[in-house]
């Protein structure tokens, strides 16, 4: 992955958050990042990880390096979907237990995952801490 651009790593309807996420990192304004995020595999499919950013600072305190952990979540997404299943089937017959048959129940193998706005929502907590900070003790 060295030498790729990050843009060719994720889709591209998430490329813009992670670049934030980097900026953010490199600028201070957070320490470090954490994410479920969605990256692009080199077959072109979409798979989810688990996504950390950090950076190392020289011995002047300026940024030198990021370092990125990538973590494949495909495994885990599959067993949480066996275990849904699991969880929804007689071990021994097979069929549909009860709790099935609500008309509002739906299968979390088949809920799909809401993708979020990490960056937004990072930007939406910094606005809340910038008002809370400029707010006198008084009031």
């Amino acid at each position: 992955m060295a030498g790729r651009n990050i843009r060719e790593l994720f889709p591209e309807e998430d490329a813009d958050d992670v670049v934030i996420s980097y900026r953010e990192v490199t600028e201070g304004i957070m320490p470090r990042i954490r994410e479920r995020r969605r990256m692009v595999r080199h077959d072109g499919t979409i798979a989810w990880v688990y996504l950390v950013i950090s950076l190392l600072r020289d011995v002047n305190g300026v940024p030198a390096y990021h370092v990125t952990m990538v973590e494949n979540l495909s495994e885990l997404q599959a067993l949480q979907n066996q275990l849904g299943q699991q969880s929804v089937r007689d071990m021994l017959t097979g069929v549909a237990t009860a709790s099935t048959s609500s008309p509002n129940w739906t299968p979390c193998w088949k809920v799909r995952a809401r993708h979020v706005d990490h960056a937004a929502a990072r930007r939406h907590r910094l606005v809340l801490g910038d008002q809370q900070r400029s707010r006198s003790p008084g009031r």
